[in-house]
C-alpha cells in the first residue's frame, strides 16, 4: 500500500480511522486516503490513491508500481 505521511497533510482527523500491521509487528495508524498527481520527471503524470499514515516518510508500495507496469 502506497503512503504518506501524516505530517504532510493538513486537514487529518486526530483520532485513528483504522490500522495496519508492520513487518515488526507494530500497528500503523491510518487517517483516510488523499487522491494525488506525482510526477518524476518522467514526462508523465501518476495519480494515484495514497493512504495517509503514522509513517515517517512517503512509501510507494506495491500497488503503485503493478498500477504503472512498473513491477
Amino acid at each position: 500500500m502506497s503512503c504518506l505521511p501524516q505530517k504532510y497533510m493538513r486537514c487529518v482527523p486526530k483520532n485513528p480511522l483504522s490500522s495496519l500491521g508492520a513487518a515488526n509487528g507494530s500497528t500503523i495508524n491510518t487517517y483516510g486516503e488523499k487522491l494525488l498527481e506525482t510526477s518524476f520527471n518522467l514526462r508523465r503524470i501518476f495519480r494515484h490513491p495514497f493512504l495517509i499514515a503514522s509513517v515517517q516518510k512517503p512509501i510507494l508500495g506495491a500497488d503503485f508500481l503493478e498500477k504503472f507496469g512498473i513491477l
